[in-house]
């Protein structure tokens, strides 16, 4: 069985697949919006990039105040946190989208350490995010970040 349309006049019946391809373009062009280049995703990849290679210098951050925290003072204190384990740095994957509200956003990450004698130690923890004036996100930066039970001046140890 097939199907045709009347013919009028002066006036042509628009093309099922134009439309269709219409609104695939739009609905393409709205995601691309919502996942703009200022993601806080963007962000956490960036920091936990950094942590691992040793160069923070393409995040900003900011402490629990919201003052400015340089990023060297930030991997030294990662280093210092990491205690036993900072010789070699652990593996770190972004996991899931970030969840944002208003200008504050939190993503969560897994950390997993190799240790002597082939055993592994992995937790998943969150970072915060801010939303700064210029537009970027900025992690805000804590002790926490690393384990959920550091303070400054803790170390992480290796014990049996």
């Amino acid at each position: 069985m097939r199907l045709s349309y009347p013919r009028h006049r002066g006036r042509t019946r628009p093309n099922r697949h134009l439309v269709a391809l219409t609104a695939v373009l739009l609905a393409a062009g709205a995601l691309t919006a919502c996942s703009g280049e200022d993601a806080p995703e963007r962000t956490v990849e960036a920091f936990l990039s950094g942590w691992h290679s040793g160069n923070l210098n393409a995040v900003g951050f900011v402490d629990a105040t919201g003052a400015k925290v340089p990023a060297d003072e930030v991997l030294k204190e990662i280093k210092e946190l990491s205690g036993e384990l900072a010789t070699t740095p652990p593996t770190l994957r972004r996991q899931g989208d970030a969840k944002i509200t208003a200008d504050t956003a939190t993503a969560g990450f897994r950390i997993e350490w190799a240790l002597p004698g082939d055993t592994r130690w992995a937790y998943d923890r969150q970072v915060r995010l801010t939303h700064a004036d210029d537009g970027q996100w900025q992690v805000i930066w804590e002790p926490q970040v690393v384990q959920e039970q550091l303070a400054r001046g803790d170390r992480l140890g290796l014990r049996r």
